[in-house]
């Protein structure tokens, strides 16, 4: 239901502006790979730093995501 996705542009933006690395790389992925899909309002800025992980599936789904 819609309801249950009302606050995801938010939850995102907090995964996204994380400096530290407390999230797996799987929740990385599937964060930019929703964010996409979803058609969210995420600031390019904090989906572009990804675009240079050294995680390949991450670096994948972020140059997806923009």
């Amino acid at each position: 239901p819609a309801k249950f996705f009302e606050h995801i542009e938010l939850l995102l933006t907090r995964i996204f502006e994380e400096e530290k690395k407390s999230y797996t790389n799987w929740t990385i992925a599937c964060s930019l790979y929703t964010s996409k899909k979803q058609s969210l309002n995420i600031e390019n800025r904090l989906l572009k730093k990804y675009t240079y992980s050294e995680n390949e599936m991450v670096k994948e789904t972020a140059f997806f995501a923009l």
